[in-house]
């Protein structure tokens, strides 16, 4: 496996969190997952802790600028050469850009894969109705939900576009089993 960082993308309810996760494991990287990140910032009692609870209940996307500060201050404690894997960030051209300077130049990374799990918009809700009801997460209402797809789909391909000149894309089909999602990202990227 030739990728020192790989990024997860999908859209909610994509899988992208379970199979990033198992990704990190089975490679020995470091999971990097930003929904969890954004749920502990916005449990803070800070400006920045309000911003982010107030985008997450109502579905919004975070600004770059706010999204890069959250970066700056997690990705700090990463060490140089580490393997990471990346769920579900970048959403935006601009956190996308920070990310591969950032990793490039502080963390000496060269050599980018990027993972994007592929399911129809309408299997989104029925999938993160079935995860609301056994997470109880804050942000997985219907309606964020419902705004939370349409916003990454405006922006996936812009995403998709900067990623696919800095890394290695792989389209993986995310409609079959769990177990199988995982065996076609291990044909993908040529893990045995």
């Amino acid at each position: 496996m030739k990728h020192d960082c790989i990024f997860v993308l999908g859209l909610p309810g994509s899988g992208k969190g379970t199979q990033a996760k198992r990704l990190a494991e089975k490679l020995g990287y470091f999971y990097f997952e930003m929904g969890e990140i954004l749920r502990h910032v916005a449990a803070d009692h800070t400006p920045l802790g309000g911003t982010v609870r107030r985008a997450m209940e109502h579905g919004d996307l975070l600004q770059d600028e706010d999204i890069v500060e959250i970066l700056k201050l997690h990705m700090r404690h990463l060490e140089e050469g580490q393997g990471i894997i990346f769920d579900g960030v970048p959403r935006r051209v601009g956190q996308g850009q920070f990310m591969l300077d950032y990793l490039r130049n502080d963390l000496k990374h060269r050599d980018f894969g990027t993972i994007v799990i592929n399911i129809p918009p309408e299997l989104c809700e029925t999938r993160i109705a079935s995860r609301a009801a056994q997470e109880h997460r804050a942000d997985d209402t219907p309606e964020a939900v419902r705004i939370r797809v349409k916003q990454q789909m405006a922006t996936l391909g812009e995403v998709l576009a900067l990623l696919e000149n800095n890394s290695t894309v792989y389209q993986i089909d995310g409609t079959p089993s769990i177990d199988e999602v995982e065996k076609s990202i291990h044909a993908a990227l040529g893990i045995v």
